[in-house]
């Protein structure tokens, strides 16, 4: 997948993690220099943007292109996701920083997903938004109430029969 397809891109991640954090966690050979097509990157991104996806599959039936501009919050969620994913790939270099920061990162994500798959929180500038999917149907019965015989003679009327 081409980083242009993602909700967020390799420049995004960098400037959330900071040019010399981004170069700690994905200049694996030492050289300095981490393009933006990175296998690494990619796989950070890709992973988040599973993660944000999976809670709008929940609702909707079709997911908005990334290329037709990303959701503000969809952008924040993903890009929490690819911070806490960064961290896993060290975890070294996480100790240095606690624990707590990857924790953080990755707890805001998931708090806002779900608020977003709850329609707590709404997706204001992205328009028009797709109308949930009913995952259950209602089914209604209409069929005129007869009291019948059971097969074997007796009455099921009760009071009534």
């Amino acid at each position: 997948m081409a980083p242009s397809a993602f909700y967020i891109t390799p420049s995004d991640l960098r400037l959330a993690l900071t040019p010399d954090t981004f170069l700690e966690i994905f200049d694996d050979d030492r050289d300095r220099v981490v393009t933006d097509e990175d296998p690494a990157v990619e796989q950070v991104l890709e992973r988040a943007q599973g993660d944000v996806e999976s809670y709008l599959l929940r609702i909707y039936g079709t997911l908005p292109p990334p290329a037709a501009g990303v959701p503000r919050l969809l952008k924040s969620a993903a890009l929490d996701y690819a911070i806490a994913y960064s961290f896993e790939r060290h975890p070294e270099y996480v100790r240095s920083f606690g624990e707590e920061k990857r924790a953080e990162r990755w707890l805001r994500a998931e708090r806002r997903m779900e608020r977003i798959a709850q329609a707590v929180q709404i997706l204001a500038d992205h328009a028009p938004e797709p109308k949930p999917r009913i995952l259950l149907p209602h089914i209604y019965d209409n069929a005129r109430r007869v009291v019948t015989d059971d097969p074997d003679g007796s009455s099921n009327g009760g009071d009534f029969g």
